[in-house]
């Protein structure tokens, strides 16, 4: 007896107490076979032998061994050979694809995937058609990506009942959906049985290569649209897309699909177009009814408008595998967004305490001031499953309001000119802060003290200022461990950093701007005092010099740096995000400037009301 369905599978093994998989065949007997197929149908030596090869391995690649499959195909192919229709492989296995159901010798493959596909219910049949959006070559494909499309076309309202329709479709049998770790692929025969399905419904219309038949057939009311391997351009005026709910457009070179015409569209996604640029996401962010956008792979993408703000109707974006690094503070005012897909992850959207406490803002200053934006990964290089919160513009002091609206907050990134007691207690109350950038626009007028208490959770700090006037009191920052600064120039301050007063430390790290010289007197000086320092801490220290690294010698009883923790100090100690992010406006020189210590003021006003413009009266 032999069955599809596992759960067959699992009576019979329950009765007869086991069951034997059935695995496909190798490459060398899909060949073997090959040729006594194609010998019996008098096709034998037509195709010639480096040819022959190829195509065997795609024949294997194609069936993934399955012995039905390969007979079928084989079958197939010695027909078309043996009638001269035969053009080579690509033209004949495109025809293949487009003929699927009505190729007589592929009829007991298309029986035996018709089982699966029968079996399910009408819910699971439906979301298992709209796999065949995807193209055969796409071979991972990301579980976030498909579950959210299935509730951004309205297959599916929940995302717990979506993920278990996902897990339904991996379990129900084999060949439906092929899990693979953490994403899934389509078998290639079940793709091609779903593609043409799908057309015979209207339900979703392919366009690859240079095949436009499908087309002809739905240009009246296209409801899905899918393009990939597409280099010529398409006029969307002369076909019926006012109406289409989905367009995906798959492949490395692609042209900038003119979107204007779809104006009823609910998922766009555009992975791996390299053509889609930054003033190409405007016209975008026209598309009202849009629920999911998906631009991942799209490598000249490196920022997201602010127009983004117009897709209210916006549930999931994916920006996966691309220079995106944040997203503009409007994208956290969209109302139904659920989930950011970056690198495979999901990003949390802003908690609605913190919408409102911006709202009333106003108060400490106005909203385009503050010009926040939200960081898809810190400035220590990790991805946080918590919200990361960046400002654009700088203040006198921590605001006050921050402490009861950034609460949730995991990572932040701010700008000021001040840095006092009050302003410590405000960041230091955070609960969950665990990764802090502080920029200072230039040298404070005396060392800031960091004072001891707070900063719980907070295991990583950046301090970008011309020169690092700090030092640490007992008690200070107690599970920090690692210690960034960012430097210009300046001269070294007259007192210590008392690294030693933080007892989790493991690694510090300097990078200097890449517009002045790291050899400056104040600079080489202070790394001097941290390297004596480093040598009377309790811990073995990592000190990190424009990524070069030095080991202090391990002491008795320091604690051994774990596997993990070294890998995130090397990531943080190489991590170039800090230096592309800079928002010290010292840094904004020219290469005529590099290696120069520039003369600037090496203080700033203490005034709360003035201080602001003081500063910059001083970099003018």
């Amino acid at each position: 007896m032999t069955t599809h369905i596992n759960a067959v599978a699992k009576k019979c093994k329950a009765t007869y107490a086991a069951t034997y998989g059935l695995w496909g065949i190798d490459d060398d007997e899909t060949r073997t076979l090959l040729d006594l197929i194609m010998k019996k149908s008098g096709a034998d030596g037509k195709i010639p032998e480096i040819e022959i090869e190829y195509v065997t391995s795609s024949i294997w690649g194609m069936s993934e061994g399955m012995l039905l499959a390969v007979i079928c195909l084989a079958k197939a192919l010695a027909e078309s050979v043996a009638q001269g229709t035969y053009e080579g492989w690509d033209t004949w296995i495109r025809h293949i694809r487009g003929e699927f159901l009505s190729i007589p010798s592929l009829k007991p493959l298309v029986e035996s995937l018709c089982l699966g596909y029968n079996d399910l219910p009408v819910h699971l049949k439906t979301c298992l058609l709209y796999c065949s959006i995807y193209p055969e070559n796409l071979s991972n494909i990301l579980r976030p990506s498909l579950v959210t499309k299935w509730i951004a076309e309205g297959f599916v309202y929940q995302e717990k009942a979506a993920e278990s329709y996902y897990e339904e479709l991996i379990s129900a049998r084999d060949n439906l959906l092929m899990k693979r770790r953490d994403d899934f692929s389509v078998d290639p025969m079940m793709l091609a049985f779903l593609a043409c399905k799908s057309e015979e419904v209207n339900f979703i219309t392919c366009m690859h290569d240079c095949n436009d038949g499908s087309l002809n057939r739905n240009a009246k009311g296209i409801q899905r649209l899918s393009i990939y391997e597409r280099e010529d351009s398409i006029d969307f005026s002369r076909m019926g897309v006012s109406h289409t709910r989905s367009l995906a457009w798959f492949g490395k070179r692609q042209i900038v699909p003119d979107i204007k015409h779809f104006g009823r569209l609910r998922v766009l996604d555009l992975e791996g177009n390299n053509d889609l640029e930054n003033e190409h996401l405007a016209a975008i962010c026209g598309l009202l009814s849009l629920r999911y956008l998906g631009i991942p792979d799209c490598q000249k993408i490196s920022m997201l408008p602010r127009e983004i703000g117009r897709l209210q109707n916006l549930e999931t974006l994916d920006v996966s595998s691309m220079g995106v690094r944040e997203l503009p503070w409007e994208a956290a005012q969209l109302p139904n967004l659920v989930c950011v897909i970056h690198g495979g992850y999901q990003v949390v959207k802003l908690p609605e305490v913190l919408r409102e406490a911006m709202k009333t803002a106003g108060t400490d200053l106005s909203y385009q001031a503050m010009c926040p934006s939200i960081m898809l990964r810190d400035h220590f290089n990790q991805t946080t499953e918590q919200l990361p919160v960046k400002f654009g513009s700088k203040y006198v002091g921590v605001p006050r309001w921050i402490s009861a609206a950034f609460r949730d907050v995991s990572s932040l990134d701010i700008m000021l000119c001040k840095l006092e007691e009050d302003d410590q207690k405000l960041l230091g109350g955070l609960p969950n802060l665990e990764n802090l950038v502080v920029r200072f626009q230039l040298l404070p007028r005396k060392t800031i003290p960091i004072i001891g208490g707070g900063f719980g959770r907070l295991q990583n700090f950046c301090f970008d200022c011309r020169m690092p006037w700090l030092t640490f009191q007992p008690g200070a920052m107690p599970n920090l461990k690692y210690l960034l600064f960012k430097f210009y120039s300046g001269p070294a301050s007259k007192d210590p950093l008392n690294i030693m007063h933080l007892r989790g430390l493991r690694a510090v790290s300097f990078k200097c701007s890449e517009n002045y010289s790291s050899d400056a007197p104040g600079i080489s000086a202070t790394i001097d005092v941290v390297r004596r320092e480093a040598d009377q801490h309790p811990n073995e220290i990592w000190l990190f010099i424009n990524g070069k690294r030095e080991v202090f010698p391990e002491k008795k009883n320091s604690p051994e740096i774990r596997e993990q923790d070294s890998s995130i100090i090397q990531g943080a100690a190489s991590s170039s995000a800090i230096d592309a992010e800079s928002s010290n406006g010292s840094d904004d020189k020219t290469d005529g400037n590099k290696g120069k210590t520039p003369q600037v003021s090496n203080h700033a006003s203490s005034s709360r009301t003035s201080e602001v413009h003081e500063i910059e009266e001083a970099q003018e």
